[in-house]
């Protein structure tokens, strides 16, 4: 049986809509919230049919209902207040600004689906290292095929799946990434032929959902290119395809470079080249601002005392050098510096494990300079942790705190799939170049594996450290203020709210990057929640969550329904990640349970209830302070809001599921 929450509510509105800000013109608003419970957990009489128009009740409200509030202004509010805490117990914690001085890039792939019919399978089979023996592995079959290195959380999607890039773009607006470098090293082309490996057919997808999500307000990463063999022939076919289209101009990185930030001040867009580019033609070459790959491998020219061929206006995206004592020597290129989360310096990931007694002929993402008297070492139990990618990270930190770096490139988020290579260049069994396993493999892209979410978690707090001030208690407090559930919206009038990224429950299907799996469906999207503020008083918190659209009717026995997650600092329950409370899992006589938290994710207890109202897109949540372990002020508020997370007592499928705000394991963090 259905049962509904209804409130009365009229609204007339008209709203200009600008690229970074929404304003409203004048709102004409009012609202009677009132409770006439008569049986049922929820009761569809829950409602008046006083007309608005009549009503003394009758308020105006500019330019501050919650569709319509400035979401440049409020998604930075989101993006500041965000914590999290990662399976290994490692917190990302707020802050009171982001430098904007300071730049953090992402080598982002395109090519998952291009490599041909079956992609990375065989007799429908896919061909992943992870469920594979090593003499499987090792044996002559499959030579020139690619396989992953695991199993992706979103699965094996194809590159052009909109409905991934989508959360891809969505994560890395809130860890603070600032612009994409596609992987275009492998392309190679002429003036009268596109370029093999140029992806145009995934570019061609994928930027309108960029642009979209942009022309909503966010401040999604900006793109740029990563060339190498004949550049000046893909750089031409680049410019002709998107840059001369004048509705891609906002997607560019035009970032000044430098130590001084005295280049590229004209604003040209980044391209990354070889040294190719050189024949390009000067009227094209004039409109990009060119940087030259520095590979990790190359050699000392004889006019450099460094390490090896050093550029100055090298863009690097993976140093293999160290000192002989094994510690970080990463080189910053006029204020670049790479940070990879491992490196294959022998040549190949794969020598670490299909050669014998060779354990430490890579660095993998467990490797750290302080094993073997200072020499470095891998060691497997630090793996999860990431602690290769730390020291890189605590590296470069350090160099920006002396003036020496402002810009970081980490590689990588999804390249994923690594060809077999058959035996030979000193190798007796076949190999693997880029990546093998979850031990010697370089992405930070969450995976259904054992790595799970841990390097994307560790990738935020780690751009916090780089790019953030650590954030004051007053720059986090609630506003202090009383609501009347019986009363008009307005009452939020002046009250700022975390924003979530509309359009994030769209459903996906869409082919996987192999013709031996089926598509890829997901239709768990259902409210999609844009906006959440939240107020506190002597006895309560009160939450206003707005959905895109109308919120649908809760159904009896669904858990899942506008579910609100607490983590209070001043309670003294445990919970499940980080969370005490949730609520609406359960309604009695017309009220929501407040239910503590078991370890695996279900309510145990009841710890009070609370009043909800609902009506159209807002549902106002209202929640005894006592009932949380927040009766005295000065506690900390970590909350998240879910809907319809069907598999709701994992936390990886916050990331997939439904709709998050915040997505995954964050949270928005408040103080009372």
């Amino acid at each position: 049986m259905k049962e509904k929450l209804s409130l009365f509510f009229q609204l007339g509105k008209s709203m200009a809509k600008a690229k970074r800000t929404i304003t409203s013109c004048f709102i004409a608003l009012s609202v009677i919230f009132c409770c006439a419970c008569s049986g049922g957990p929820i009761n569809s009489s829950i409602s008046s049919s006083t007309d608005a128009s009549s009503s003394s009740d009758k308020e105006t409200i500019p330019e501050k209902d919650p569709e319509t509030e400035d979401i440049a202004m409020s998604s930075l509010k989101t993006l500041r207040s965000l914590s999290g805490t990662d399976a290994l117990g490692r917190e990302v914690t707020p802050v009171a600004s982001l430098s904007e001085s300071r730049q953090v890039g992402m080598f982002y792939f395109l090519w998952t689906g291009e490599h041909g019919s079956t992609g990375a399978s065989k007799d429908g089979h896919i061909l992943d290292i992870s469920k594979l023996n090593v003499s499987e592995i090792k044996s002559s079959s499959d030579i020139g095929r690619h396989h992953y290195w695991d199993e992706p959380l979103y699965g094996y999607y194809r590159s052009d799946d909109p409905w991934v890039f989508r959360k891809h773009l969505e994560l890395f607006a809130l860890a603070g990434v600032d612009y994409l470098v596609f992987d275009y090293t492998n392309s190679w082309g002429s003036d009268t032929q596109r370029p093999n490996n140029y992806y145009k057919d995934v570019t061609d997808i994928l930027f309108p959902v960029a642009l979209e999500m942009q022309n909503q307000g966010w401040d999604i990463p900006k793109f740029a290119f990563m060339l190498n063999n004949t550049s000046d022939k893909t750089v031409k076919w680049l410019y002709n395809d998107y840059y001369t289209k004048e509705e891609y101009n906002g997607l560019w990185y035009r970032a000044t470079d430098g130590l001084a930030r005295d280049k590229n001040v004209e604003g040209k867009p980044w391209v990354v080249c070889g040294d190719s580019v050189e024949n390009l033609e000067e009227n094209i070459k004039d409109k990009f601002y060119i940087k030259r790959t520095q590979w990790p491998n190359e050699k000392p020219s004889s006019d450099k005392t460094w390490d090896y061929e050093y550029k100055d206006d090298g863009f690097p995206w993976m140093s293999w050098e160290r000192t002989k004592d094994g510690a970080r020597k990463q080189y910053s290129h006029n204020g670049i510096m790479s940070v990879s989360i491992a490196q294959h310096v022998s040549g190949a990931f794969s020598d670490s494990v299909l050669i014998e007694n060779n354990y430490n002929a890579v660095y993998g993402r467990g490797w750290s300079s302080l094993d073997n008297n200072g020499y470095g070492g891998n060691n497997k139990e630090r793996v999860a942790a990431g602690s290769n990618f730390q020291e890189q990270w605590d590296y470069a930190v350090g160099e920006a705190r002396k003036g020496n770096v402002n810009n970081i490139f980490v590689t990588g988020w999804n390249e994923w799939v690594a060809q077999k290579q058959p035996a030979g260049n000193g190798r007796k069994t076949s190999y693997f170049v880029d990546l093998y396993d979850d031990e010697f493999s370089r992405d930070a892209e969450m995976s259904r594996g054992p790595l799970g979410d841990n390097f994307y978690m560790q990738l935020t707090e780690n751009i916090r450290a780089f790019k953030g001030v650590p954030a004051a208690s007053k720059s986090l407090a609630m506003q202090k203020k009383s609501i009347d559930l019986n009363g008009s919206l307005g009452q939020w009038d002046g009250v700022s709210g975390f924003e979530d990224f509309k359009g994030d429950t769209a459903v996906r299907n869409h082919a996987s990057s192999n013709t031996s799996l089926p598509a890829y469906t997901d239709d768990t999207g259902r409210n999609d929640i844009v906006n959440t503020r939240v107020v506190y008083d002597e006895q309560s918190i009160t939450f206003l969550v707005t959905c895109a659209k109308d919120i649908t009717d809760y159904e009896n026995g669904d858990k899942t329904w506008m579910n609100i997650f607490l983590d209070v600092s001043a309670s003294s329950e445990t919970g499940w990640n980080g969370y005490q409370y949730v609520v609406n899992r359960t309604f009695e006589n017309g009220r929501s349970t407040v239910q503590k938290l078991g370890a695996d994710g279900e309510g145990t207890a009841s710890a009070g209830t609370a009043q909800i109202r609902k009506k159209g897109r807002y549902l106002v949540v209202q929640i005894p302070r006592a009932a949380v372990g927040a009766a005295a002020d000065g506690f900390t508020l970590r909350f998240k809001v879910s809907d319809h997370v069907v598999e709701y007592k994992d936390i990886l499928n916050y990331y997939v599921q439904g709709d998050a705000a915040p997505i995954g394991r964050f949270n928005y963090t408040v103080k009372g």
